[in-house]
This record gives C-alpha cells, structure tokens and sequence, in this order.
C-alpha cells in the first residue's frame, strides 16, 4: 500500500490546496499527464487539477464539456464503486463520437484515463479523473486496480474537502 501518498490524500481534508500534488501522484501510478477534480453542486462546478492539468481543467469547467455528450452521464450510470476506463462506458465506436474525446481531449492530445465518481450524502456529485497522453494507449488493469485500492481513502478525504 502506498502509506505516504494515503497521508497525503487526507491531509488535502483540512487543507484542500494540497489536491494538486495528491492527483500528480495518482496520475503518476498509471503514467498519465495530471488529473483533475471536479465537485459538481447544483449548478456550480469547483475543480482542482494538477498543475500540468490546470489550464486544459479550467476550459473543461468554463466550456461545460462534461455536460456535453454522454460522459458523464456514463460514468454514474455505470454505479462503480472504482475507477473505471473509457473501454468500461464506451464501445470503440462510441468513443470516437463521443464530444469530450473527439473535440476536447484528444486534439490535445489526451485520449485515456481512468476516472471514478462519488455521488455524496450532501448531494455534490464528484468526478477524479487522471488522463493520459493519446499515444500511450489505454489503461491497463493493473494500474486501475492500484487506484481502487486508493479509492476509500480518496472518497473520504474528498467528502471532508467538499465540505
């Protein structure tokens, strides 16, 4: 188990500035390029990102890509309590229709990730997502099992910080 980066996700509970290093770190276990955040409320979208990340995090958020397409929608359709990859929501055909991918992603580059969601008690529903480059391909299993392991901890310390 990865004890450091486990202290580190809980202490981004009390000082939520910390997020950034915590999702470099876990874009580090799947050799991806940054990972962001995203704690969704009613209309409201608050975002962290890995500083790589960050630029490309605050477009998503201002351009609503997540509420374009099916992605999201997917992904708490899909009711796992892990990470998931894109071949878990989509069909290869899906996902090169599908508008976050087509039109956002991957002509920057980006194309693979793993992602989980957490729909809160309080009613914010939550997406952490590392995202890798196009070119090195999809995530393979055994990296996604080392972030379900990392889940628990990450859902907790995340229901704190949204709090």
């Amino acid at each position: 188990m990865e004890l450091e980066l486990i202290d580190k996700i809980y202490e981004c509970s009390f000082v939520p500035e910390l997020w950034p290093g915590v999702l470099d770190a876990l874009a580090g276990i799947i050799e991806a390029r940054g990972g962001s955040l995203f704690v969704g409320k009613g209309a409201s979208t608050y975002w962290s990102a890995s500083d790589i990340n960050r630029d490309r995090t605050e477009r998503c958020v201002r351009e609503n890509w997540l509420t374009r397409g099916t992605f999201a929608a997917r992904l708490f359709g899909a009711r796992h309590p892990g990470f998931i990859t894109e071949y878990d929501a989509f069909t290869p055909e899906e996902l090169e229709v599908e508008p976050i991918y087509k039109d956002f992603l991957r002509p920057g580059g980006i194309g693979w990730g793993a992602a989980t969601v957490l729909p809160m008690a309080t009613g914010e529903r939550v997406i952490l997502a590392v995202n890798r480059l196009y070119d090195r391909g999809p995530v393979e299993k055994h990296f996604v099992d080392r972030l379900d392991a990392l889940r628990p901890h990450l859902a907790r310390a995340i229901l704190m910080s949204a709090r």
